[in-house]
């Protein structure tokens, strides 16, 4: 702002003051005065024409400094233009260079800034993977999410066409026909699933959509390719049909519970005045004894299966695994009397206790145990394993680990991805309430549970419990943050 204006200031004074000295020392300071009118009019012509000179030479210097000056303003300011065109067909990997410290400079810093927080708070905040491509198929952009889907460093593809970081292949064929679709065709895909391979990473399932970048004429510019890792998508589509089941699950076991207990008081208390006035037959009281058994009997059933809809908060204590393994035992026995079952427990020893529900974890374990037995048609084997995992990375202080496996026949595939829903069940009198009553206490319990039953291989369950610190602090607060 003031060196321009000093600088033109500066050129037209010093101009104007080299002209009246000249002028003087011409016309004014010579001492001999011109005889003749010629004389006087030769002087005023040689005054005139050192003038023009001086003129003709400011003016060659003002039009060199005119010249530097415009490269040095200009020339940066046409690199922001350039740039700025750059970011609006879709680059968002523009930076500008300008030396120095003054406007331009720091117009040149603050269009840095502009750039990156366009690629840090727009791109790179978007879930899931987003790549952005110009009219050529050039990438100009990638967001950090698409860098760990993908398996690739966005340093080293940005710049370069998309086919370097997903190759023309026969796998990627379907990729590419859509880019170009969008490109030349001017087609828009939502939600295409497909996989596609990089050079570090083979057949990723992922999910397309694809928009246009267009500038204010509507031209296209270039395009936006936004995309999902399908197998995280399927998982949380799994979880909420399995969360819709269980709420379906949880008023058909309210409006159970509220319809059989209302006739079960009325059964009790028949029964009760039966023996009551029974007197001394014994066939009566009997029979009475049965009734109130199996009443109490279908109350308990009811209760497991609410508690299987909303656990209790309470009753947490720390229990030896293997104890409770040895409680389990003795409760699901029964299924192999008619059978030719080995049974083979390696309990470690020493383990630490795990903070509990033992009632509950009871029966969950009883669950897959008499599976096991159930799954056993005449003679096989039932092994039965614990161990202190320390390297489990889901648990601060490690975890139990209990594996509970069969030679029975293994299960199929398609059955182990719906074999702890409710209501699933290959069994003609099963309900299909057990494993998924399994699954629902170990999450309770903080744990997780995993199936494999590979082709010729034994069905082994392994489940996870977390080892907490034993003492009473952790007991109260788990027990409040279960009823919260």
């Amino acid at each position: 702002m003031i060196a321009i204006p000093a600088m033109t200031t500066l050129l037209v004074l010093g101009l104007g003051l080299i002209i009246i000295d000249l002028d003087n020392r011409s016309l004014l300071d010579n001492k001999e005065l011109p005889v003749t009118m010629v004389d006087y009019v030769q002087r005023i012509q040689n005054t005139i024409n050192g003038t023009t000179i001086v003129i003709v030479c400011f003016g060659v210097l003002a039009l060199l400094a005119g010249l530097v000056l415009a490269v040095g303003i200009t020339a940066p300011i046409r690199k922001l233009t350039y740039d700025t065109a750059s970011i609006a067909s879709g680059d968002l990997t523009r930076t500008i260079h300008v030396s120095g410290e003054g406007e331009i400079a720091m117009l040149g810093y603050a269009f840095n800034n502009m750039v990156t927080s366009i690629n840090k708070y727009l791109l790179q905040s978007m879930s899931g993977g987003v790549v952005t491509i110009n009219e050529k198929g050039a990438i100009t952009a990638m967001s950090a999410d698409s860098e760990v889907i993908l398996g690739v460093n966005a340093g080293e593809y940005v710049g370069k066409h998309i086919k370097e970081m997903i190759p023309d292949t026969k796998e990627n064929r379907a990729f590419h026909d859509i880019i170009q679709g969008a490109l030349q065709n001017r087609q828009t895909f939502v939600g295409k699933e497909m996989t596609v391979t990089t050079d570090s990473r083979n057949a990723i399932p992922i999910s397309i959509s694809t928009s246009f970048l267009q500038n204010k004429d509507d031209t296209l510019i270039g395009l936006i390719i936004s995309f999902e890792d399908v197998k995280h998508l399927r998982k949380v589509q799994e979880q909420m049909l399995k969360l819709d089941r269980l709420t379906t699950l949880g008023g058909l076991a309210a409006g159970i519970a509220h319809q059989v207990r209302n006739p079960l008081c009325s059964i009790r208390g028949l029964a009760q005045l039966l023996k009551e006035n029974a007197g001394e037959s014994p066939m009566l009281n009997d029979y009475s004894d049965v009734i109130l058994s199996d009443v109490d009997r279908i109350e308990r059933v009811i209760d497991r299966l609410l508690k299987f809809i909303q656990p209790s908060s309470t009753g947490w204590t720390y229990e030896s695994i293997n104890e409770i393994i040895d409680d389990t035992l003795v409760l699901a026995k029964h299924e192999i009397r008619k059978k030719d079952i080995e049974l083979v427990c390696d309990l470690s020893t020493d383990l630490p206790r795990i903070l509990c529900q033992r009632e509950n974890l009871i029966q969950a374990l009883m669950n897959i145990m008499v599976n096991a037995f159930q799954a056993i048609e005449h003679f096989g084997r039932v092994t039965i394993w614990t161990l202190q995992d320390d390297d489990d990375d889901k648990s601060d202080n490690g975890s139990i680990c209990v594996r509970i496996s069969n030679t029975g026949p293994p299960i199929l595939p398609e059955d182990i991805a719906r074999i702890f829903d409710p209501n699933f069940t290959t069994k003609e009198d099963g309900g299909g309430f057990g494993l998924a009553i399994t699954h629902q206490t170990v999450e309770f319990h903080g744990g997780r549970i995993r199936v494999e039953s590979p082709p010729g291989g034994e069905t082994v369950f392994t489940i996870w419990l977390p080892i907490r610190k034993q003492d009473a602090k952790e007991t109260k607060r788990l027990e409040h943050d279960v009823s919260t």
